[in-house]
């Protein structure tokens, strides 16, 4: 049988799309990938190839090794995730999820460039109704990777903060709530809306830090929430960046995905940002943390699009 690398360097003579199959049912079905990572995200390592967001994938150890001891010489730092067989198809999808579009397999070999939508389905969300469309925030994922990547390494461009900011502008977050105590009717299962039937409390958790600060966390899609709430304690809520305004007077300060790349915004950041802020999105504004009877809330449910 022949090896990945032995397809692509086949590919790169003949062209054929019966090769470049086999080469991306082999990427599937081998028993361990290496994954370039950064140390200043805790994601995949981006760069663009053809000005698309590119991962680094290698189908053998050593390949890896090379393609860190370059990247060292241009004093970029890179740490390294083995993928077995059985996390394949999650490692797929949450490349997704973090905005790459391409995947790069053995850089520094002869190497191979193919779209991570060859290899999986692009999820479409034309037909699903608005309410019941998934949290995914790839662009801010992307724009948030590329900036601390390069700020790491004292290369952030204004533009590239300019971009971050706009996307955490227009983003929509789901919000962690404690609704235990909450008494609420759904009424509508499709829109998945509920009315609060007595005055409930809603909690909120803050996460402390070592210098005893507390942030509100918001998360960019359910994965990264299941990161924080492992034990499936708590309920989304959709949110905005109106409604950061609010929390933020009440700690100091968000934290986005705090189990990922753990964006830190402080109220003077949270005015920088909004200065950039090209875009008005709805929002889910939660005025108080006391629910009024007949209040209508409404939560997220996390559904599985990517499958």
């Amino acid at each position: 049988m022949q090896t990945i690398q032995q397809l692509i360097k086949q590919y790169s003579n003949d062209k054929s799309t019966d090769t470049y199959q086999k080469v991306i049912q082999a990427l599937k079905e081998q028993e361990t990938l290496w994954i370039a990572c950064s140390p200043y995200t805790e994601n995949c390592f981006l760069d663009f190839e053809d000005d698309r967001p590119a991962a680094y994938i290698f189908t053998e150890k050593a390949f890896y090794d090379n393609f860190q001891d370059y990247i060292l010489q241009q004093k970029i730092q890179v740490t390294l995730i083995e993928n077995n067989l059985s996390d394949r198809m999650t490692m797929f999808r949450d490349i997704f999820r973090s905005g790459f579009e391409l995947l790069v397999i053995n850089n520094g070999q002869h190497y191979l460039k193919l779209s991570l939508f060859d290899v999986i389905d692009k999820p479409e969300f034309f037909d699903v109704p608005e309410i019941n469309k998934p949290i995914f925030n790839p662009s801010l994922l992307c724009a948030a990777n590329n900036f601390f990547q390069h700020y790491a390494i004292k290369k952030a461009t204004r533009e590239m903060e300019y971009q971050f900011f706009k996307e955490i502008y227009s983003a929509k977050y789901l919000l962690v709530m404690d609704t235990s105590q909450c008494k609420t009717e759904k009424t509508n299962k499709a829109t998945v809306e509920c009315i609060d039937k007595e005055n409930s409390v809603m909690f909120f958790p803050l996460i402390t830090n070592v210098t005893n600060q507390h942030f509100y966390p918001f998360f960019t899609d359910w994965t990264e929430l299941r990161k924080f709430d492992t034990e499936h304690k708590y309920s989304g809520i959709i949110v905005s960046f109106n409604d950061m305004k609010h929390f933020i007077s009440h700690a100091d300060g968000i934290t986005i995905n705090p189990f990922g790349v753990n964006i830190i915004i402080t109220a003077d950041m949270l005015k920088a940002i909004e200065t950039v802020g090209i875009k008005t999105t709805e929002t889910v504004n939660i005025k108080d943390q006391i629910g009024q009877k007949d209040t209508k809330v409404m939560f997220g449910e996390l559904k599985n699009y990517l499958q």
